[in-house]
């Protein structure tokens, strides 16, 4: 079997050392920014699939020693192109880690070898059709036909709009009788009926309807358009991030009151309280 080609890394250094300095300015020297094979990844970094060793390289950002939020890349050699996928640790969701590490990977993709046409990002849920398209203009046929259809730009997409998506692509593409037995007479080109573990035609059209049917929508974005260079090193430069901010563990989110005050300040609230009513006057 053939080994898959090694994504050359040496191309992103200097530009990488330009957006430490940047992430230096917005942050502290506790955050860095770090780019390496995948499998030379730490071993308690926050990862997409743990258990996977199927990516090319990844892209973290330590908080002190540790990985806190990451992409990953996976290279395929056919189409030129990489797919990605992203993790950020939970008490360190929401500081928009995810949305600045994006803009970096893809951003640096422009300077790897063997070049890269294609960004393919899977979106399993609206916020993430929402970020690709708003952000990157990632696209793909039907969301193309959508925003076209109700006059849509990136600028003007908004959640709500790829709420709506995701609910027409699910209907779009929901298997029915006749899309199963298409999909089991292309499935029966390659194997029997024994090597698929089914024993009728109708248990295997059953299983492809309860089990096949499209969840994750792809989107792709050209890096050979012209201009998404310069687009996107102005994307990652102006995204704020909220690294100033105290991480709190999750329990510790749970338990913040309505009004946003986190509770251990509400008992140094009470205790000064106290200890002022019983100082004399």
């Amino acid at each position: 079997m053939s080994r898959r080609p090694q994504i050359i890394l040496a191309g992103v250094r200097n530009e990488l050392r330009m957006i430490n300095d940047d992430l230096n300015s917005k942050c502290d020297a506790s955050y860095r920014l770090e780019i390496s094979q995948y499998r030379y990844r730490d071993a308690e970094a926050a990862v997409y699939d743990e258990l996977s060793n199927e990516y090319d390289i990844i892209l973290c950002l330590y908080h002190g020693p540790k990985c806190v939020s990451s992409v990953t890349g996976r290279y395929n050699q056919f189409k030129q192109s990489m797919e990605l996928l992203s993790k950020t640790a939970a008490e360190y969701e929401g500081l928009k880690f995810n949305l600045y590490l994006r803009s970096i990977f893809i951003y640096l993709m422009c300077f790897v070898r063997p070049s890269i046409k294609t960004i393919y990002s899977h979106s399993l849920n609206p916020i993430s059709t929402y970020a690709m398209y708003r952000h990157y203009h990632a696209s793909n046929p039907d969301l193309q036909e959508y925003v076209r259809y109700h006059r849509l730009t990136p600028e003007t997409f908004t959640l709500a709009d790829a709420q709506k998506f995701h609910i027409y692509f699910t209907e779009k593409y929901r298997q029915t009788p006749e899309s199963a037995r298409k999909e089991l007479e292309e499935m029966l080109e390659e194997y029997s009926m024994e090597d698929l573990g089914w024993e009728t035609e109708e248990e295997a059209i059953e299983f492809i309807i309860a089990t096949m049917n499209v969840r994750a929508i792809t989107l792709e974005l050209e890096l050979e358009t012209p201009g998404v260079k310069e687009y996107l090193l102005n994307k990652l430069l102006t995204t704020q991030i909220k690294c100033d901010q105290t991480v709190l563990s999750p329990r510790n989110k749970s338990r913040r009151s309505e009004n946003g005050v986190d509770p251990l300040s509400k008992r140094e609230m009470t205790k000064t309280r106290k200890s002022r009513s019983k100082s004399p006057k």
